[in-house]
């Protein structure tokens, strides 16, 4: 199926509570992709542009300090770079990382895949990626 269809995953609130790093997306968020600049949206999902930039904030909700890594997969026509490529966040800090999209094809349609952070304890928040024009 579609990236943009699966989203961040299935909702599983007996596990939410695990996941410990959060997207924090304002109200002033909306607004903004209201008017049409969907960069300044901090969801955990994205739809970018090839040979473009965007950022996210995460957060430590945790009660304790939490180093994560980060992966990239799925793409096949573009590529794609996350950084820094590690975080390390004290509770309730919070990091911004920058997702760079190189140039690419788009024949075929979107080019999806996943930024995908992994914790030392083994969890995944996972931001589905969807490449477009």
């Amino acid at each position: 199926g579609s990236t943009l269809r699966a989203g961040a995953g299935r909702l599983r609130l007996d596990l939410a509570h695990r996941t410990l790093l959060a997207y924090d997306v304002g109200v002033g968020d909306y607004r903004s992709w209201l008017r049409g600049d969907l960069d300044d949206v901090n969801a955990p999902s994205l739809l970018v542009q090839g040979g473009a930039a965007a950022r996210r904030e995460v957060t430590n909700v945790g009660d304790r300090t939490a180093t994560w890594q980060v992966s990239v997969s799925g793409f096949d026509r573009h590529s794609v770079q996350v950084t820094p490529a590690t975080l390390t966040l004290e509770p309730g800090s919070s990091a911004t990382y920058r997702i760079v999209v190189g140039d690419g094809s788009l024949v075929g349609g979107l080019d999806e895949g996943e930024i995908v952070w992994t914790g030392a304890d083994g969890l995944e928040v996972r931001i589905p990626v969807a490449v477009g024009r």
